[in-house]
């Protein structure tokens, strides 16, 4: 295995430092930090309101940090390639009237 390929392998796939999501005066997530690895299956348990649907648009890119930064595959979660990426909800409930090839 090369230097680079191995630097790669203990790369968190995922990096979050320091991260703040603000809407108005209401704080929705605060200072958040983590390292989720290649092959490491993350999920976020908390109650209603803990802002764990907030993290995970954060930590995808679909929203974007009022502070902190985030690296996805080193890149701004912002800017990654989102086929990359999968978020499964607790809840998934695809139209019943569909196949499994019209929902892909």
């Amino acid at each position: 295995m090369s230097r680079h390929a191995a630097a790669e392998s203990t790369r968190p796939a995922v990096t979050a430092t320091a991260v703040r999501k603000q809407y108005g005066d209401t704080v929705a997530v605060r200072d958040v930090s983590l390292d989720v690895h290649n092959g490491e299956v993350f999920g976020l348990i908390g109650p209603n309101g803990a802002g764990k649907s907030t993290l995970i648009g954060l930590l995808t890119g679909t929203r974007t940090p009022t502070e902190g930064s985030i690296r996805v595959f080193g890149e701004s979660s912002t800017a990654v390639d989102r086929s990359r990426l999968s978020v499964l909800p607790q809840e998934f409930s695809p139209h019943r009237r569909l196949t499994g090839r019209e929902l892909v």
